[in-house]
């Protein structure tokens, strides 16, 4: 499957929204699920990850699609990110809700990143994106980008999202405030 056939079954799957299941085995294909997540997000956004890979969220179309959706101040993007924390500075994603400031952990209008401290990373062995509680990119291994994605599947979703509200409350004490 090309790129361009990867992307078409994404966005048929993501306007559907009807829970079936795909898969993802390329740094390519998570940028292009990660632009429909933010594409078809109703109103909030979470991300774990590694480094918030540049090659995943960083492409002009993910961008692009993640500043619409920010644009409504009743959604929120909530990022916990493991490594990194000083290369985000310079990230794509992170120029957009910056706007201009060197801040990389804390609240950012309505975008907050908090740092996964090193006791708390060893507890799990995932990443993921997870939409509206009911939509998500789950990686199994975060060593690799082979993960299975879903759009409107809300008994994973849901799961996601509360593992990740677990995770963020945990790392409360790395929410720095804005320089």
């Amino acid at each position: 499957m090309t790129l361009e056939q990867y992307r078409e079954l994404v966005q048929k799957l993501a306007r559907k929204r009807d829970g079936e299941a795909f898969y993802n085995e390329s740094l390519d294909h998570a940028a292009i699920i990660a632009e429909n997540m933010f594409g078809y997000a109703h109103d909030r956004v979470s991300i774990l990850t590694g480094k918030l890979d540049a090659r995943v969220y960083g492409p002009e179309a993910v961008v692009d699609k993640a500043r619409i959706f920010l644009v409504d101040p009743k959604h929120s993007l909530r990022i916990l990110v493991e490594d990194g924390i000083e290369e985000l500075k310079s990230h794509p994603l992170m120029k957009l809700f910056c706007n201009g400031k060197n801040a990389a952990v804390g609240k950012h209008g309505n975008a907050e990143i908090r740092k996964v401290p090193d006791d708390l990373r060893g507890t799990y062995k995932f990443h993921f994106l997870v939409t509206d509680g009911d939509s998500y990119r789950f990686e199994q291994d975060k060593t690799k980008p082979v993960a299975v994605a879903a759009f409107g599947e809300a008994k994973g979703g849901a799961n996601l999202e509360g593992i990740f509200n677990k995770l963020w409350d945990a790392c409360a004490d790395t929410a720095a405030k804005p320089k």
